[in-house]
C-alpha cells in the first residue's frame, strides 16, 4: 500500500527534448505528437524542450501538437549540450525523471559536451533515453558511433516508432 500512494504523490517526470535543427523535420513531426500524449497520462508531469542552437522549452503547449508544429522553426545546427543544461534546472526528483533525447546525434565538436551532460544527469540518478531519429518512412537515420559512445554511458538508445517507445516507457515506470 505505502509504494502505491507514493507512487501517486510522486509522478514521474517525462522531458521529451527534441533536436529541431534542419535534419530532424520528420522525427519532429512524431515527438510531438508523442510528448502530447505523454502529457494526456495521469501518472506522468510532461515537459516539452526543443533546441537547434537555442533551447525552446514549450511546455504550456503540449497539449496542443499543432500548436508545437506551428512553433518550430528548424535550423541549421545544434547544441544539445546546451538544451541539457536546461534540461537540468526542470529536474526535481531525478530518479523520478525520465529524459528522452530525440536526436541524430550529430553533434560535430559538441560531441564531448553533450556526453559529458548525459553522464552527469545519469549519475544524478535521471533515466536517459535516446531515441534515433526516424523519417516519414520509419527508417532510422542517426550518428551510430555516437549512439554506442552514450551506450557506453549508460543510456539507453533506441530506434523505434512512437508505439514501441510507449510499451518502453511503461516498462519502466512500472519497475
Amino acid at each position: 500500500f505505502f509504494h502505491a500512494a507514493e507512487r501517486k504523490n510522486r509522478p514521474w517526470h517525462i522531458i521529451v527534448t527534441v533536436d529541431q535543427s534542419g535534419s530532424m523535420l520528420e522525427s519532429t513531426v512524431f515527438s510531438a505528437v508523442m510528448a502530447s500524449i505523454f502529457a494526456e497520462l495521469p501518472a506522468l508531469r510532461t515537459s516539452l524542450v526543443m533546441y537547434d542552437t537555442r533551447v525552446v522549452d514549450l511546455s504550456d503547449k503540449i497539449r496542443e501538437p499543432i500548436d508545437v508544429l506551428m512553433t518550430v522553426q528548424l535550423g541549421g545546427g545544434n547544441d544539445t549540450a546546451l538544451a541539457l543544461q536546461y534540461v537540468r534546472t526542470l529536474i526535481r526528483q531525478p530518479t523520478r525523471t525520465i529524459c528522452v533525447l530525440i536526436s541524430d546525434f550529430y553533434e560535430g565538436e559538441g560531441e564531448r559536451r553533450m556526453i559529458l551532460q548525459i553522464r552527469e544527469m545519469l549519475q544524478a540518478g535521471v533515466r536517459m533515453i535516446g531515441l534515433g531519429a526516424l523519417g516519414m518512412d520509419a527508417r532510422p537515420f542517426y550518428n551510430k558511433p555516437c549512439a554506442t559512445k552514450l551506450r557506453k554511458e549508460g543510456m539507453d538508445v533506441l530506434v523505434c516508432t512512437p508505439e514501441k517507445l510507449a510499451k518502453c516507457m511503461a516498462q519502466i515506470i512500472r519497475g
